[in-house]
């Protein structure tokens, strides 16, 4: 069985991190308070590319859309995905200038969306506490959303990816941090600047605000301070080992 086939007939795969068809459900919300059509969530697994679809209770994705969106996450290919990996904010993924152009099946795809009634189509990325990749894709069939109404509605499906992961359970027992981010985290929360943090450590401070981006990465934190303080929460990181510092 292909990984589509699989995606549509088996229970998604999960990790400690986060349930794909919880969050999926999370953001079907988000977006239907917001007026758009959710059409569903795409993640990578061990099984590969895997899918799970909008419950649409408006019309269904044109069937050439589907087909094609099947073709390449069967392919392990699918280029929300493929983008997915070096974006931190919304995109549409017909104006993306990264699309490799000798792919038939993504010129497939693109040529099938184009093909809509959908005034807009946008994929949202995320990224749950191992740093495993969810995009989620939405389409707006009335008008294109600006820029800052985009950025709106993300800010809601992020809200609602923070509260599924700070209702994970304590005891999960899983290390997300190196030993070198969690140095870092700690320095951080104790007060010391990249530089001194870098001192410190006999690393460069680029190296630091490094450690430091990937801790903000996988607590699914905005800021220094927020990773800091989900860092204390999950017990990556112990008050004991700031006061240490």
């Amino acid at each position: 069985m292909n990984c589509a086939a699989a995606a549509m007939t088996n229970k998604p795969g999960t990790s400690p991190f986060l349930d794909p068809e919880g969050f999926s459900d999370a953001l079907e919300a988000v977006y239907r308070r917001s007026a758009l059509s959710y059409c569903g969530l795409l993640f990578e697994s061990e099984r590969g590319f895997e899918k799970i679809p909008g419950r649409r209770r408006e019309a269904e994705l044109d069937a050439d859309v589907e087909a094609a969106c099947d073709r390449l996450i069967e392919k392990n290919t699918h280029p929300g995905l493929r983008l997915g990996k070096s974006r931190f904010t919304p995109f549409d993924l017909s104006s993306a200038a990264e699309l490799p152009g000798e792919d038939s099946d993504i010129a497939a795809f693109l040529d099938a969306i184009g093909k809509t009634d959908y005034c807009s189509a946008y994929y949202l990325p995320f990224r749950d506490l191992s740093g495993a990749l969810y995009v989620s894709g939405v389409v707006s069939r009335e008008r294109v959303l600006s820029a800052m109404e985009l950025r709106l509605v993300y800010s809601y499906c992020l809200d609602a990816l923070e509260k599924l992961q700070s209702a994970m359970p304590a005891n999960a027992n899983v290390a997300v941090l190196t030993t070198r981010e969690r140095q870092c985290l700690v320095a951080a929360a104790k007060g010391l600047t990249e530089k001194q943090s870098a001192q410190l450590l006999c690393i460069s401070p680029f190296t630091v605000r490094t450690h430091l981006e990937s801790c903000k990465r996988k607590l699914g934190a905005r800021n220094k301070l927020s990773a800091i303080i989900r860092g204390l929460k999950l017990g990556e990181i112990m008050p004991g080992d700031i006061e240490k510092i």
